[in-house]
């Protein structure tokens, strides 16, 4: 993993308890303005007006509204437990929200642009994790990639596919891993300086001083998944790019691309796709 408990430079934190359940409450918050440490109570305990619900995986609930010094649209992400083992697992390490705060902070220290995190409320009864979120500002004018490609024409198609190629491989010439790399956990944003793209649910991320074989290739599976999403020739275009920016030898790239395709028939087949 990338980062452990407590690395959380420049954020200060505020414990109270909370006397409706006796649990002990942690906020974290980038400045003084205590106003998070009030509005994180008022949503422990449904309170906090205006909120709208999104969709989201099932082992999370997401809010869309407005909070913070500036009434900034946010989103408010709590973690579910998904499964019973993760009360125990969060004894010896950081829960699922502090871990995505965690790497999103590293993300952005490497130069990746990253939903901008705002807020970090944890609660704990007997020192045991009972709920846990994470606040970011809302990235507004941009839609995910998977939208892009899936609406885009075929000029703008290539055009994200060539910057997504290039921005791919300096994310792993980082060492970063994702973890769930899927074309819905990016977004991405065109303006002046051309097309940016932040990087979405990063709880699973994890830095390698040079990424293996197997997770190179686990990640561009993850991209090559969807049998619509891109035709064969855009799979092509993409991978000679990225292969390209990454300085891939011959070699490697026909292990890398073989192992890829092997792993896409695969899941296709558990999908009956094929």
């Amino acid at each position: 993993m990338i980062l452990r408990r407590g690395a959380l430079t420049g954020w200060v934190r505020k414990n109270l308890r909370l006397a409706e359940t006796g649990e002990t409450l942690d906020v974290y918050f980038r400045s003084d303005d205590e106003s998070w440490v009030e509005t994180m109570q008022e949503l422990r305990f449904d309170r906090l007006p205006g909120l709208e619900r999104v969709d989201s995986a099932k082992t999370a609930i997401v809010h869309r509204g407005h909070a913070g010094p500036g009434g900034d649209a946010v989103y408010f992400k709590q973690y579910l437990c998904r499964e019973r083992s993760d009360r125990l697992k969060n004894l010896v390490r950081p829960s699922r929200a502090k871990r995505a705060l965690l790497h999103s902070e590293t993300c952005k220290a490497l130069g990746f642009h990253v939903a901008e995190p705002c807020c970090l409320a944890e609660t704990y009864q007997n020192g045991v994790l009972t709920w846990c979120v994470l606040v970011t500002r809302a990235v507004e004018n941009a839609p995910s990639l998977k939208a892009c490609l899936q609406n885009g024409d075929r000029t703008e198609r290539r055009h994200i596919l060539d910057a997504y190629a290039s921005t791919l491989a300096a994310w792993h010439a980082a060492g970063l891993y994702h973890g769930d790399l899927n074309a819905g956990n990016i977004l991405v944003r065109h303006d002046e300086s051309g097309v940016r793209f932040f990087w979405l649910d990063l709880e699973r991320v994890g830095r390698l001083g040079a990424l293996s074989f197997r997770r190179r290739a686990k990640e561009l599976t993850q991209l090559n998944y969807d049998p619509k999403l891109l035709s064969r020739t855009e799979r092509m275009y993409f991978w000679k790019h990225y292969a390209k920016a990454c300085g891939l030898g011959a070699g490697e790239q026909e292990q890398l691309v073989r192992e890829v395709i092997r792993r896409t028939r695969y899941r296709w087949r558990k999908r009956g796709w094929i």
